[in-house]
Order: structure tokens, then sequence, then C-alpha cells
């Protein structure tokens, strides 16, 4: 979706757009104030959807061309890094895509592999694609649909919230309500474990009558 298309969505749930199907002009009612805080409105938005109830997965690949760090490599993590997913690096050899544990993370900006010739991938979690503060009509956000949507519905309650409380109401429930429909059902992540042979050799099995 384009800001234009955003900011008119968050003008039409205040009732801020049109008056009697004509366009309101900025210089009406407090306009132009409401405009400018629409984009970090909707980056609060954002945030708040991806970390509360849809995050937001991103891949990113590492070729051979890391600065060595003893028998290690160590590589930039990608821009918006939030978190690795749950078994999300891989060992990539021959095109196939191997679950991999012998990884170690620098601080919060950079990641170690073997110095092994091979290439690696990892699923992370990223940050949103916020606006810039002060969008053109044409920029396109490149999030859902239904989440920019439920954006919207928050960046106009908060512009309400000191001019009519029952109007703020109505937007942040229904905010909230399309909150809870973006939370994911969770689901098993299978990653294989090595279990030593010493841990299973002479195990008792007990049944339970």
């Amino acid at each position: 979706m384009t800001y234009i298309e955003l900011k008119r969505k968050v003008l039409e749930l205040m009732n801020q757009y049109s008056v009697a199907g004509t366009a309101i002009s900025p210089a009406y009612n407090n306009q132009s104030d409401y405009i400018r805080r629409i984009p970090g409105l909707l980056n609060d938005a954002l945030l708040r959807i991806r970390t509360e109830a849809r995050p937001r997965v991103a891949t990113h690949s590492f070729s051979n061309d890391g600065q060595r760090y003893g028998d290690k490599r160590v590589f930039s993590l990608p821009h918006g890094y939030r978190g690795i997913k749950t078994g999300g690096v891989y060992r990539i050899v021959d095109g196939k895509f191997e679950p991999f544990g012998q990884y170690r993370l620098l601080g919060e900006s950079s990641i170690l592999f073997p110095d092994d010739n091979a290439s690696y991938m990892i699923e992370y979690y990223a940050d949103p694609d916020y606006l810039p503060a002060d969008p053109f009509d044409e920029y396109s956000v490149d999030e859902d649909p239904e989440i920019l949507t439920a954006a919207c519905y928050f960046a106009a309650a908060m512009l309400v919230v000191d001019k009519n409380e029952y109007h703020y109401a109505a937007l942040y429930n229904e905010f909230t309500r399309r909150l809870t429909g973006l939370v994911r059902p969770q689901t098993a992540e299978i990653t294989p474990i090595a279990r030593p042979m010493a841990a299973t050799k002479n195990r008792e099995t007990h049944t339970l009558l």
C-alpha cells in the first residue's frame, strides 16, 4: 500500500477526510498537525503488531567472504535483525540445506561461522518496514494489507484520544480485535538433536498401568 492510501484511511476513520464529499483542506481543524503525526503513529502500531502478534520473518545468506577470526569467519547481521528464529540456521552444501548449530553470536550485530568454505543462511525476526518521518504520497510500505489496516485503526485512535473518548474507544477496540486476529497459531518446529550413546545405554523402560 502507498502512504497516500494509508493517510486517507486514517483520516477517514477519524472522520477528518471529507465534508459532504469534498476533501478537507490541510488548514482545516488541525488537519496539518494530524497529517504530520500519522507516520510516527503508524510506525508505533507496526512495531507493536510485529512484536505482539505476528513477527516478521526474513532470510539472509552468508557466503565465504566474512572476516577471518581464528578458525572462524565473522559476518555482519542484516539490517533490521531482531533475533534468530528457533532452528533457523542452515549450512548449505551442494545446494542442500542442513540444520546447523555450531555458530556464535557476537554482540547484537555479528555472527561467527566455521571457516570451511561453506555458505550459511539464517531465518530471523526482522523489524517492520518503518515509514520515514515525512513520506511522499507514493511511498510504498512493504507490509501485509491486513497489518497496515490494523495500524490505521491504532493511528486514528491515538489522534482522537484527546478529542472524543467514545470515538477513541471504538477505534482502539477495533485495533485490539484485529491485533488478536493477526496472531498465528503456534506450530512445533523439529530440530535434530544428537543424543550421546552413553545416555541411552542400559536404560530401563517402565510402563504405567
